[in-house]
């Protein structure tokens, strides 16, 4: 765990998280892990590694390697967010560098919810050489299709509906996840009733 603000751990050969049985790797207050090597998070199916950042005040933790990183079958992403930290629409932020590439994405993953605004959400962006989680304006919570929340978007909920821990929200559920957790579950549809308008209004 790299836990206080501007801390650098450096690594000249090979980082595995979750190798052999279950592991975390938590990145926080700025802090930075260096990898002169690669990294694998979760190298086999059996085990599960979880890569976890902090935004705060003094920014996001980064995880920055030479080489290449690879992502296994059952790994994680969790990010937590400082309540003081209110991002806007469009704000990025650099969890991974991997100049060497990047190999699949993450199974599952916890993002906390972007300052209780139900118009926020966070999206991952798998690119090239680096993970990036930007904010994003999804407009009206509940709403998959024409700026109302009504019988229709109930529906699509129910098509999207996973449960609690459920399996990831493809893209267009996204709409449905009010706490940013990765399902469509109860609370998310007591969400959804209470923010329902009607068809056209």
């Amino acid at each position: 765990m790299i836990d206080w603000a501007g801390c650098v751990w450096n690594c000249g050969g090979n980082l595995w998280v979750g190798d052999d049985g279950g592991g975390t790797l938590t990145i926080r207050n700025d802090g930075l892990v260096e990898v002169g090597g690669s990294a694998v998070v979760d190298d086999e199916t059996t085990s599960q590694g979880t890569l976890a950042f902090d935004i705060g005040a003094d920014g996001t933790g980064l995880l920055d390697i030479a080489g290449s990183l690879t992502i296994g079958e059952s790994s994680s992403q969790q990010v937590t967010v400082d309540p003081r930290i209110i991002p806007s629409p469009g704000q990025a932020y650099v969890l991974v560098n991997g100049a060497g590439g990047i190999s699949e994405t993450f199974s599952d993953k916890v993002l906390q919810g972007v300052s209780g605004d139900l118009t926020l959400t966070w999206a991952v962006h798998y690119n090239p050489t680096d993970i990036t989680l930007e904010v994003v304006d999804v407009g009206l919570y509940g709403d998959g299709d024409d700026d109302d929340v009504d019988i229709a978007d109930f529906a699509s909920f129910q098509a999207c509906f996973t449960g609690e821990g459920g399996s990831p929200l493809t893209a267009e559920c996204g709409y449905y996840d009010s706490d940013n957790d990765g399902d469509a579950d109860l609370t998310d549809f007591e969400a959804l009733v209470d923010v329902i308008t009607g068809p056209g209004e």
